[in-house]
């Protein structure tokens, strides 16, 4: 779906154009969701539950930071599937990352979504597939990437410590050269670089893999993931018998990111439990 911003209509209304894909039934919705309360949450790992419009699947929209000069605050409208980053935490003067804002279906340390099927061993997922559209107006040095944990047993809270998927499909400023030597797959149409190696935190381990896309977007819909789940499971780096624990989509910040914003979201194809 094509989005048009009100700059961008302003002229073209004020001269008497008609945009196609403008409908009185999509002008009705944009409205009703523009007048639903808005939710601001700035503590760390604070969420809101939210849902797609006309759908009783539930996610969560997850406030995660950790490093910085201030609080991170996000911006959800009518409980809805979307947040906006409205106050950026600063920076590390190390160059590490300092948040993650994010909207997930599953399990995260001690945020969980409701009738979400997940954790679910890898082996009985199904074919998961994600849609994700943002608005990525926004200085700094950040990337936009889903964030797929496996854990090597059911889990509901804590650090996975099986494997990490990150899926970029677009970056600013350059936080991180590519890994000397990755080589390029072919997944659902696109090329990609693909990386990994193992990571440590806390004193757990765990198989950091990274598909980065090669021709950049800021928009995804109906993304095949179960190809990047068989390929990392045909190179050994995940297990049948492990867990998949929640399929994550938000901003690894950097600097800046203030304005970054998700306008849809929704994970499908996940089986059902028995």
């Amino acid at each position: 779906m094509t989005r048009w911003s009100a700059r961008t209509l302003a002229p073209l209304l004020a001269v008497g154009m008609v945009v196609a894909g403008l409908t009185p039934a999509a002008d009705a919705a944009d409205a009703a969701d523009a007048a639903q309360p808005s939710s601001r949450v700035c503590t760390s790992n604070g969420y809101v539950l939210v849902h797609p419009r006309n759908q009783q699947t539930e996610y969560a929209v997850r406030n995660a930071f950790w490093l910085g000069q201030r609080p991170q605050c996000l911006v959800n409208r009518g409980k809805l599937t979307n947040f906006a980053v409205a106050q950026r935490p600063g920076f590390d003067p190390a160059g590490h990352v300092v948040a993650y804002p994010d909207i997930l279906r599953g399990c995260i340390w001690t945020i969980c979504s409701p009738r979400a099927y997940l954790p679910r061993q890898v082996s009985a997922t199904g074919r998961p597939i994600a849609t994700w559209h943002t608005s990525e107006h926004a200085p700094g040095t950040w990337n936009a990437a889903f964030d797929i944990w496996f854990g090597k047993k059911r889990m509901t809270t804590g650090q996975a410590n099986g494997a990490e998927l990150m899926i970029w499909l677009n970056e600013h400023g350059g936080c991180c050269a590519l890994q000397r030597g990755a080589p390029k797959v072919w997944i659902d149409g696109q090329q990609w670089w693909l990386s990994h190696w193992r990571t440590r935190h806390n004193g757990v381990s765990w198989n950091y893999i990274q598909f980065r896309r090669v021709h950049r977007t800021s928009n995804v819909t109906r993304l095949k993931l179960s190809p990047f789940m068989k390929l990392v499971r045909h190179l050994g780096l995940v297990q049948s018998s492990w867990w998949l624990e929640n399929i994550e989509a938000g901003f690894e910040l950097w600097t800046g990111g203030q304005g970054l914003t998700t306008t849809q979201y929704a994970v499908g194809g996940i089986r059902p439990a028995p």
